[in-house]
């Protein structure tokens, strides 16, 4: 069984910490428990991000969703949500970040990782169909 991976791993392969790295983190991690999913080398697991930037980075190492491996999607709209899908179960969510509290753009980051994932998330269905 493969080790579960840490915020440790998602810094190291980011090079550094931030907010936004910790916002793919804490999501992964909700997906995880919602989809009953961990860690994929294959495609089982599909990612459809509404948006770019540092979360993907966090996804990436979380669940093994990479561009290369076709299993990470961009598709930016203003909503920036993440789509998540168990392609060996059929189930998916979609998981939108909630109206964060005004902060210092150095304070984020520890109260994003301090916060329940519970916290932080809006659940709704998925609307978007993974390519390929």
């Amino acid at each position: 069984m493969r080790q579960p991976r840490t915020w440790e791993d998602c810094v190291f392969f980011h090079g550094h910490e931030c907010g936004g790295l910790a916002i793919g983190y804490q999501a992964s991690r909700y997906a995880m428990e919602l989809l009953d999913i961990e860690f994929e080398e294959g495609e089982r697991i599909h990612c459809i991000a509404e948006g770019n930037g540092c979360p993907l980075d966090g996804i990436q190492v979380m669940l093994g969703c990479t561009i290369g491996k076709g299993n990470l999607e961009l598709r930016p709209t203003e909503a920036r949500g993440y789509n998540f899908y168990n392609l060996t179960t059929g189930e998916s969510v979609r998981l939108t970040l909630k109206q964060l509290p005004d902060m210092e753009r150095s304070k984020m980051k520890e109260f994003l990782l301090q916060m329940t994932y519970r916290y932080l998330f809006d659940i709704s269905k998925t609307e978007l169909t993974p390519q390929g």
